[in-house]
């Protein structure tokens, strides 16, 4: 009789760990993954992301990361995996991490304008396809002739042939605005050079 009575009194004073009740009251899988999005709660790594006096300190939990790339699985788990528990990403603006690892939490993509191309960049470095999609696509939909010579540049060195050849149409659509833009003072050599390949291909091709 006495060892019911202790049981009974035991699970009256059981308390519940900070964090864990708002976790079990959310139904799905994806659901508690996003409440972990940015938490310091069982936290085992933390990103110091940014340039030198620009940095932010992210939190993360390496079995997420490692579900979702196969460059931060190979980072926690392969042979010559980090056992640091606190790892520097200077080429990375925080911002972009951040939507980066919200997408690989929560499955949720937030873009903008000022951070897409930083974000492809993270999807590409930690090899994140949907991510990489979905910044491609919102640059093919943003494209205009005040940026889409910078944007031509861009797609060349993310290797965005899709992308590469919309810039060219809007270049050739909007010529004359584009030429004046000030990103066409910024097109790297090599960029200038296809163009004007390409140009003379498309003349010597007319009928004369």
């Amino acid at each position: 009789a006495p060892r019911p009575r202790a049981r009974a009194r035991a699970a009256h004073t059981w308390q519940q760990p900070p964090g864990e009740p708002q976790m079990a009251r959310s139904p799905t899988l994806r659901e508690r993954n996003a409440l972990m999005f940015n938490n310091e709660l069982v936290a085992d790594v933390h990103f110091v992301v940014g340039p030198p006096g620009a940095t932010r300190t992210v939190p993360a939990h390496k079995y997420v990361l490692a579900a979702c790339s196969s460059v931060f699985y190979a980072m926690f788990y392969w042979d010559l995996a980090e056992v640091k528990s606190e790892i520097h990403i200077p080429d990375l603006e925080p911002a972009a991490f951040l939507i980066l690892l919200k997408y690989v939490y929560s499955d949720e993509i937030d873009l903008e304008a000022d951070t897409v191309l930083a974000t492809l960049y993270a999807a590409k470095k930690y090899i994140v396809p949907a991510l990489a999609k979905a910044c491609v696509n919102f640059l093919g939909t943003s494209l205009k002739a005040k940026n889409v010579c910078v944007l031509l540049s861009q797609s060349r060195l993310f290797e965005e042939p899709d992308l590469t050849q919309r810039c060219w149409e809007v270049i050739d659509a909007q010529a004359e605005m584009a030429l004046r833009s000030e990103g066409f003072c910024e097109m790297d050599r090599q960029t200038l050079e296809i163009k004007a390949l390409n140009t003379r291909r498309r003349w010597s091709s007319r009928p004369s």
